[in-house]
């Protein structure tokens, strides 16, 4: 994946900015060429929407703070590096999205007609996918390793206040030098919370849930979002007694009208067919490894079709408690229906299943549906791993280990030199076996060296204390979904005219 350089990002804020004379606050857009007037003519009503949006709620973030001007200071070259990594990554990835749109078409294509992938079109879906994994990864990391420098400028009170904080909320906060009555509401909310925590089983597992994934998707806080977000400078250097930077009206610019290459429009477009064309292709990787038949399939569709006028009616009621939980009530009904129509093996797919673009073995075929402990993959590993080198397989255990680091997470360091060294034995105990004899013991070899899914666990966990208070599951959240259950119904019609009919 691409990524810029400051100098090509200040050429591309030259190529943005206008500045002139005592004009030096106000963003101006950029000389009008004949090609340049389709980009700005039309081009912004929801991205302004968007940014004055987000430059209200940091306004009001920062109304009831109680930045000091140092703070507010030692703030401003972090906004100033958010600033350059919103504008790198925008334009890195409206170029990808020119490219993802069509793969992701070819790829949704064929996962539609459950016949397998051609080689060319899985290999360029997956790697444009990886890179975009990686580019959102890389923005992550940036801005993280920003908001932890700028969390550590702000007091305890002020760290709980944004992370309480709520756009919209704070019309009544008390003004800044009453401070003290909004630390101990905020304290005293901080400290039931996490008495809430402790007692509660279901949160307690999903907070365990979110600190274990926190490695493998690196996720931006409150503050990153809200402080460090480019619509906050404007705010942010009136507190400071400055003036916004060249770089700082540039990300103003880039996220309110895009660029003359990438018009805000056409990136939100392309933005939209993406996040669609994931949803396809996610819901058909579903279908095709749950293998529902015809009769299953209509039952399925039937239930929906029946109990959709119902749910619209509750949930036209509003967001009352007596609403919620008369909508709670009846998903959960329909989610029953629903399960009574799955076989086991199928509710096991449903209960591990991950969203994901590249199907995983055990969702490709079928005679690994409902197996939860599928060890295919390293059998696979032994199987290649047996015949290297000394020198090859330390890199092939570096490569094995970066893929459990991203799929279950990292390892503590205490664990991770033991782990080494027992993929290491298994290898070897696996070179002294004769193929004959691999073949019977590969199973166990890999089980011997399969490591402990906590995440797994834990969403089973999650998904039994869901179920025993009668919440939403995996049901509601994968097949209960309008375009889900639309895929479904282009399925049975697939299944009823046969295979050659589908793939016609």
């Amino acid at each position: 994946m691409r990524r810029l350089h400051w100098s090509a990002t200040a050429r591309l804020l030259g190529g943005l900015l206008c500045l002139s004379g005592a004009m030096a606050l106000v963003v101006l857009l950029p000389t009008a060429r004949a090609g340049d007037r389709d980009w700005m003519v039309g081009s912004t009503p929801k991205a302004v929407s968007d940014w004055q949006e987000q430059a209200q709620a940091a306004d009001e973030l920062l109304s009831c703070l109680g930045l000091t001007r140092q703070q507010a200071r030692a703030l401003l070259p972090l906004i100033e590096q958010s600033a350059v990594v919103h504008i790198e990554d925008y334009q890195s990835t409206a170029e990808l999205h020119d490219e993802l749109v069509p793969a992701f078409t070819d790829f949704a294509r064929q996962d539609s007609l459950n016949e397998g992938f051609t080689p060319d079109v899985e290999r360029r879906t997956a790697q444009l996918n990886h890179q975009a994994k990686l580019a959102q990864e890389e923005k992550a990391r940036r801005l993280l390793a920003l908001e932890d420098q700028a969390t550590e400028l702000l007091t305890p009170t002020q760290r709980v206040f944004v992370e309480e904080f709520h756009p919209n909320r704070q019309r009544s906060a008390p003004p800044v030098d009453a401070r003290g009555a909004v630390r101990r509401h905020l304290q005293a909310a901080a400290a039931q919370a996490q008495r809430e925590a402790q007692r509660d089983e279901l949160t307690e597992a999903q907070r365990a849930l979110r600190e274990l994934e926190r490695p493998m998707n690196p996720t931006v806080g409150r503050v990153g979002n809200l402080l460090l977000h480019p619509a906050a400078a404007d705010p942010l250097c009136r507190l400071a007694g400055v003036e916004p930077t060249h770089t700082m009206r540039g990300a103003a610019q880039v996220l309110q009208q895009g660029t003359p290459a990438h018009p805000i429009d056409r990136h939100r477009e392309q933005q939209a067919r993406v996040r669609c064309l994931r949803t396809e292709i996610n819901n058909w990787n579903l279908i095709n490894g749950l293998h529902l038949s015809v009769e299953q399939i209509d039952r399925v569709t039937r239930v929906y079709d029946a109990t959709r006028p119902a749910l619209a009616e509750l949930k036209s009621r509003g967001r009352g408690p007596d609403a919620r939980r008369d909508l709670a009530a009846a998903v959960l009904e329909l989610e029953t229906a629903v399960e009574q129509v799955l076989n086991r093996g199928q509710r096991e797919v449903l209960a591990e299943y991950k969203a994901c673009l590249i199907p995983p073995k055990n969702l490709k075929d079928p005679v690994r549906v409902g197996q939860a402990n599928d060890s295919s993959q390293l059998e696979r590993f032994l199987t290649r791993a047996r015949r290297l080198t000394p020198q090859r397989t330390d890199a092939a255990i570096d490569e094995l280990l970066a893929k459990e680091t991203e799929h279950v997470g990292p390892l503590p360091a205490s664990e991770q030199q033991e782990r080494r060294t027992l993929l290491r034995k298994t290898i070897e105990d696996a070179r002294r076996l004769s193929d004959v004899d691999f073949a019977i013991q590969k199973g166990e070899l890999a089980a011997r060296i399969a490591r402990r899914d906590r995440v797994r666990e834990l969403k089973t966990e999650i998904a039994a204390l869901t179920h025993d208070r009668g919440l939403p599951g995996p049901i509601s959240r994968f097949i209960l979904q309008p375009e889900f259950i639309e895929q479904l119904r282009i399925r049975g019609e697939q299944l009823r005219r046969g295979p050659l009919a589908a793939g016609r």
